[in-house]
């Protein structure tokens, strides 16, 4: 598959596409569009940090939680890695505490305030790998005879189907400035992006900015001019800065996330999401830290489009 712009509009903002791609079975077929929406996710090519000596004295079974399938894979584990601790880490640790003898949730964050099951145990990141194939963390602890490590650290986005022509500054694959409100490419708005945004709550994101790109290929709403796009850009990646936030979370939203949705009805001109959704994110949220193994247990009924009640709490779980 193959997306490029087509070369006579390539000066001009609303340029149309030519896209090539493939059916199982079927012969190559080329088309062009007025327009290319791109909704292929960013939780497909992973992301691997170094870990200095890993390569060179590891000898043990590693894989990345995008292909982590079954714990009943690695039953009899004596001692295994969770590296990240995301919702995947938080996760694989569970489903795989009863296959394994001991488990290793490593990570950079806060410490954990929860109840893990009884034979994991958290420590700070991995620092290294030394000449016995021991791992070592940052605070200096050593893990001996790993079998199994599990890297829960992020995906890269990546777009293999565009040409050079289209520059979308993946720097280093991890984040994309020139994209205006992390969905409309400044150099020609007619190529958007859907699920760019990090630490979401993805369904009511993806669904305010269905309904923002919808309208401005209708014709229905107009995008600002080409500058006005740029500096709104600019003036975002300046504002995480001046808050001390790391390049690479240039589309994390995490809190903005509900203000975020709100500015995308407000463009767009259709309703905002209904005020229940942001009232259990949050809800839930507050347990999600401090009670790992058992905030998912928790249930709820909706009452209308702003208010819940909690049928089991999290004391019931």
């Amino acid at each position: 598959m193959s997306v490029d712009p087509l070369d006579e509009n390539q000066n001009s903002k609303w340029c149309r596409w030519s896209v090539r791609y493939q059916q199982d079975g079927c012969q190559e077929q080329q088309e062009e569009f007025d327009a290319v929406i791109v909704c292929n996710g960013h939780y497909l090519v992973p992301n691997y940090p170094e870990i200095p000596g890993l390569k060179e004295h590891y000898k043990g079974k590693q894989l990345h939680s995008h292909y982590y399938r079954d714990p009943e894979d690695h039953k009899g584990t004596k001692n295994a890695i969770v590296w990240g601790f995301g919702p995947s880490g938080r996760d694989i640790m569970l489903d795989l505490s009863p296959s394994c003898q001991k488990i290793y949730l490593c990570h950079k964050g806060e410490r954990s305030k929860s109840e893990f099951p009884p034979n994991c145990e958290e420590l700070l990141n991995l620092s290294h790998v030394n000449e016995n194939g021991d791992f070592v963390t940052s605070s200096g602890d050593v893990i001996k005879d790993v079998e199994l490590l599990v890297a829960c650290t992020d995906y890269h986005y990546d777009f293999p189907f565009f040409s050079k022509k289209v520059d979308l500054k993946n720097e280093n694959k991890r984040v994309m400035f020139n994209l205006y409100k992390h969905m409309f490419y400044i150099d020609h708005p007619t190529l958007s992006f859907v699920g760019i945004p990090l630490t979401i709550a993805p369904f009511p994101v993806m669904h305010q900015q269905c309904g923002y790109i919808a309208r401005v290929i209708s014709g229905s709403v107009n995008l600002p001019t080409t500058e006005e796009m740029w500096e709104d850009t600019v003036k975002d990646r300046k504002q995480r800065e001046s808050e001390n936030e790391p390049e690479k979370y240039f589309h994390k939203l995490a809190n903005k996330q509900f203000e975020y949705n709100d500015m995308l009805a407000s463009l767009s001109g259709l309703p905002r999401n209904p005020p229940i959704i942001e009232k259990l994110y949050l809800y839930g949220r507050m347990f999600r830290s401090s009670y790992i193994m058992t905030y998912k247990d928790m249930e709820f009924v909706k009452i209308d489009d702003e208010h819940f009640k909690v049928l089991k709490t999290i004391e019931d779980c």
